[in-house]
């Protein structure tokens, strides 16, 4: 991917999760991925394994990219092993519904998530 200003503009989503390992992001980083960028749910399996995997990103601003349902739920399902993040914005994003018992366990347990933003879905 390349940074552009304060974000991060995909690049065909090759690399993602190499991009986000702890050894390229500052402890306490705030990640933007352009907003209304609209890359749709095709890229949610690689943010959902660096939610799993980072350590050291505390932000992550996805908000209007039509991540939909699908994507959400399986970014949300990775919280349960997360002890980074503690902002998520998914808004504007084309969710229905997050009644799933693996995102209900996963909010459940992580303790350092205090903002999840789910407007105008």
């Amino acid at each position: 991917p390349k940074e552009t200003g304060n974000g991060i503009q995909l690049n065909r989503y090759r690399g993602f999760n190499r991009y986000f390992q702890s050894s390229h992001i500052e402890p306490k980083s705030s990640v933007h991925l352009i907003t209304s960028h609209q890359f749709g749910p095709e890229p949610s399996k690689y943010i959902a394994e660096v939610v799993r995997t980072n350590k050291v990103l505390v932000r992550l601003i996805l908000k209007a990219n039509r991540i939909g349902t699908e994507g959400s739920l399986l970014i949300l399902r990775q919280l349960k092993h997360n002890s980074s993040l503690v902002i998520l914005n998914l808004e504007d994003n084309n969710i229905e519904t997050l009644n799933d018992p693996e995102v209900i366990e996963a909010l459940s347990v992580n303790t350092t998530l205090n903002v999840l933003w789910l407007l105008n879905n």
